[in-house]
């Protein structure tokens, strides 16, 4: 068996699916900071001699010139590529990631070109809070996993069964 198939094997159990669901929440639950960090960069490249106005209206240009819901979607989805690849110890799948994104870098659109270093900041930002979370969220998975937090679950559940009516 290769140490692909034995991943996917020891992945599939009560302990690592509970440890998975478990840091998957963990990690959408910061999914609001990290959009609130994200903003306050923006904002913080519009000039300060700007007014209250002009500066919503350029904020409001730059989240639209950087995708913003777009970018809250894909930062979940790589958080979910992320914590399972450190669950099932697949560093590579990170690896194939980071690099997909950045050959997507390269097929930028044009209308943004004028907001092209707040764009890169903001996404280089973006990637690396969310590997970051990603990693602690999947250590935080194998963690539970190994405490067993599926069959204690398990037991729990049962025992719930008991006493229904």
């Amino acid at each position: 068996m290769s140490s692909t198939q034995a991943a996917f094997a020891n992945f599939y159990t009560a302990d690592n699916f509970a440890g998975f669901v478990i840091a998957i929440v963990v990690s959408w639950a910061f999914n609001w900071p990290i959009a609130y960090l994200l903003r306050n960069r923006l904002r913080r490249t519009i000039p300060a001699d700007t007014s209250e106005a002009e500066k919503q209206m350029e904020l409001e240009r730059l989240l639209k010139a950087v995708e913003m819901p777009l970018a809250g979607s894909i930062g979940r989805l790589e958080r979910v590529i992320y914590i399972t690849a450190i669950m099932m110890q697949l560093p590579t799948v990170i690896n194939g990631w980071i690099t997909l994104k950045a050959f997507s870098a390269w097929l930028e659109k044009d209308e943004i070109r004028d907001y092209k270093l707040a764009h890169y900041y903001h996404y280089i930002f973006g990637t690396g809070l969310s590997l970051l979370l990603g990693i602690v969220a999947g250590n935080l998975g194998l963690t539970l996993a190994q405490w067993h937090i599926g069959s204690v679950i398990v037991q729990f559940s049962k025992s719930i069964t008991c006493f229904s009516f």
